[in-house]
């Protein structure tokens, strides 16, 4: 399959570094969209329900949100779209 993480790059004295984790988003997931509001960052996509099919196209609309503190990501509870 092809997965989908959710990585950041963070801009310190020193230049651009990656940060010291990825939030997985899923498996063949259909075109995520990328926001940030507020300071959270927000990630928004289709995906399928777990009885799906992974040969069934995404259906199922689904939103995490992200907060980045220093370099880590933390992943909060699923918005709903």
């Amino acid at each position: 399959g092809t997965f989908s993480y959710l990585v950041a790059a963070v801009l310190g004295d020193a230049g651009y570094t990656g940060t010291r984790n990825a939030v997985f988003l899923g498996d063949r997931l259909d075109r995520p969209e990328i926001s940030i509001q507020d300071g959270m960052i927000y990630v928004r996509f289709k995906d399928r329900l777990e009885a799906d099919a992974l040969s069934q196209a995404p259906t199922q609309e689904r939103v995490v949100r992200v907060r980045l503190k220093g370099d880590t990501l933390h992943e909060l509870e699923l918005v709903a779209p």
